[in-house]
């Protein structure tokens, strides 16, 4: 990660490289300077996919679910048919207990031909058809 701060002095870094150099702060747990990568990068396209899905699995990460939900809606927007995408999307919406809108989504991926993922509709059955 020393390198990613000699090229950002030398303002070097192109997209690519920031959303590389963000993911490995993301995955070496500094999530500050991650996040300030990410923005910068959404400011500078706001529709990338990739940024979007990454920082919803921080924010799901950090339990933080409405923010992971509406980047995993955005990135699902961006790119409909990557199914890591799509699925993260019910989970989040699972996992923040939004059922009526993780069953519609359920449903909208069957109708789309998404492969089935038996271990999020186990999830799903745990969170959601439990009773209250």
């Amino acid at each position: 990660l020393e390198v990613y701060e000699r090229l950002e002095k030398l303002r070097q870094l192109k997209h690519v490289e920031k959303a590389y150099f963000a993911y490995l702060y993301q995955r070496h747990g500094n999530r500050k300077k991650a996040l300030k990568m990410y923005e910068e990068i959404l400011q500078e396209n706001p529709e990338e996919v990739l940024t979007h899905y990454n920082l919803g699995l921080l924010y799901q990460s950090e339990d933080e679910l409405p923010k992971a939900i509406e980047h995993f809606g955005l990135a699902r927007k961006g790119d409909p048919r990557d199914s890591a995408i799509a699925w993260s999307l019910v989970g989040a919406l699972v996992k923040g207990k939004r059922c009526l809108e993780a069953r519609r989504e359920f449903k909208s991926l069957e109708r789309e031909g998404f492969p089935h993922r038996s271990d999020v509709v186990r999830y799903y059955d745990q969170i959601c058809a439990a009773p209250a």
